[in-house]
């Protein structure tokens, strides 16, 4: 990626981002790359372009399914009644 870039004259590529940016996205990418991995989870343009170029799909935060609400497990907000809550220290 960045030698592509280089040989293009601009380091950055075509993307307008700051090279801080573009450094951590190639990060992430090489990352994907050598995981072997299918998909990034993300809503950031710069880097779903990126992984597109590179074959990697890339699927937005909101088009995750919500996890079912049975799922979730009750907190218990109050002590049962049986029980004596621990004597405060001084």
């Amino acid at each position: 990626m960045t030698s592509k870039a280089l040989k293009a004259g601009n380091k950055s590529g075509a993307s307008g981002d700051a090279w801080q940016k573009v450094k951590y996205d190639r990060q992430i990418l090489a990352v994907a790359k050598i995981t072997q991995s299918g998909v990034i989870y993300t809503d950031d343009s710069g880097l779903a372009a990126w992984a597109k170029a590179e074959g990697i799909k890339t699927v937005g935060i909101a088009a995750l399914p919500l996890p079912p609400e049975d799922a979730q497990l009750p907190l218990p907000w109050s002590l049962p009644t049986d029980e004596a809550p621990p004597p405060e220290s001084d």
